[in-house]
């Protein structure tokens, strides 16, 4: 797992990036405006965690289900891309600008909202293997509970079954040998399911 706090830092950083890029117009346009909003509400969310140290389950599960704005995201959680360019050049127009003024604006803002996206994805990715090592540390206990009670009870799940037939053969010379001398060939059904 690789859980690391400047990920996050890296996060809120960028769209401090994208809050000066936007303040240094002296025109707007609403779609970036409300994407940068978007993106600093999830920033101002996340610097409010405590992210020192080992994180609790809870801090990471609050992390992992931060509300996604649809400025920002689409409904399935993926990025929304960020279609402003026309209402850049009108604004820029708007305000006595150039049409070019505004495609220059639009595009440096493109570059703080793709910023932002990509260390937002960081930043999750990086929760989400926290979240997962947690959970495979929770369940190791639980797992060798499992093993310990099968062992005494001497019973065998399904996985067992393919594991101690695959240690068998791969471990012991005599088995192979007299498997190959019995069988001619092996007829694997329903191969997928195994």
């Amino acid at each position: 797992h690789s859980w690391s706090r400047p990920v996050c830092t890296d996060f809120v950083e960028a769209v401090r990036g994208f809050r000066q890029e936007l303040s240094s117009f002296d025109f707007r346009e609403d779609k970036t405006v409300a994407a940068y909003e978007a993106f600093a509400q999830m920033a101002e969310t996340i610097g409010a965690l405590e992210l020192d140290g080992a994180l609790s389950s809870r801090t990471l599960v609050e992390m992992a289900v931060l509300p996604r704005d649809e400025a920002c995201f689409t409904q399935n959680g993926a990025k929304r891309q960020l279609r402003a360019k026309g209402a850049w050049e009108s604004a820029a127009k708007s305000a006595g600008y150039s049409k070019r003024d505004g495609e220059e604006a639009f595009q440096d803002c493109r570059v703080h909202y793709e910023a932002c996206h990509d260390d937002f994805a960081a930043a999750m990715q990086s929760v989400a293997s926290e979240l997962l090592a947690c959970i495979y540390a929770a369940l190791q206990d639980l797992l060798e509970e499992w093993r310990d009670y099968k062992r005494a009870a001497a019973l065998l799940d399904f996985d067992d079954l393919l594991y101690t037939a695959r240690d068998l053969l791969a471990e012991n010379e005599d088995v192979r040998k007299a498997l190959a001398q019995r069988f001619q060939h092996v007829l694997v059904d329903e191969f997928q399911d195994t």
